[in-house]
């Protein structure tokens, strides 16, 4: 049976590589070269420009932000927000992502104050999200300590 890392399937190279996976084969004396995913490619576009000559890279990145746009401008269109802010996965390569979806979002928008609409690439890291719900769960603990006794379970009289 063929490992899901070692490029023996495309099938398999699709999949997204899971955390500690190319420590298990250099564990096993296995090459981590292999483990390069496309998504591995793509979001190393930020990072070392690695990708940036290949076409066919490039061409998916496109792709890509080309579908970013048309789901920024059904928001746009029901919202009408001024920033769409991308982040997690799709910060790394927005110099790329966020062309083709601007593009996308103004040729999609319908209403012209809609089309004032941009997308901007988020600063805070990938784990700002959670960072970022987690800090609503302590600030609400924080103002009523109280609202954390509502979820125990209460004891029940036999």
């Amino acid at each position: 049976m063929a490992c899901p890392g070692d490029g023996a399937s495309d099938r398999h190279s699709r999949r997204l590589p899971r955390p500690g996976h190319g420590e298990r084969h250099r564990a096993r004396g296995a090459d981590p070269a292999p483990l390069r995913t496309r998504y591995d490619r793509i979001r190393s576009l930020g990072d070392d420009r690695t990708g940036a000559g290949d076409r066919r890279m490039m061409q998916a990145v496109a792709q890509v932000g080309q579908w970013l746009g048309l789901g920024g401008s059904i928001v746009a269109n029901l919202f009408n927000p001024r920033l769409i802010v991308i982040g997690g996965y799709f910060a790394s390569p927005a110099e790329w992502l966020l062309p083709h979806a601007q593009d996308q979002l103004q040729r999609l928008v319908v209403a012209a104050p809609a089309a004032q609409c941009r997308f901007v690439a988020s600063t805070l890291g990938f784990g700002a999200a959670s960072r970022g719900a987690a800090s609503m769960v302590v600030n609400r603990i924080i103002d009523d300590p109280t609202t954390i006794m509502d979820s125990l379970p209460r004891p029940t009289a036999y």
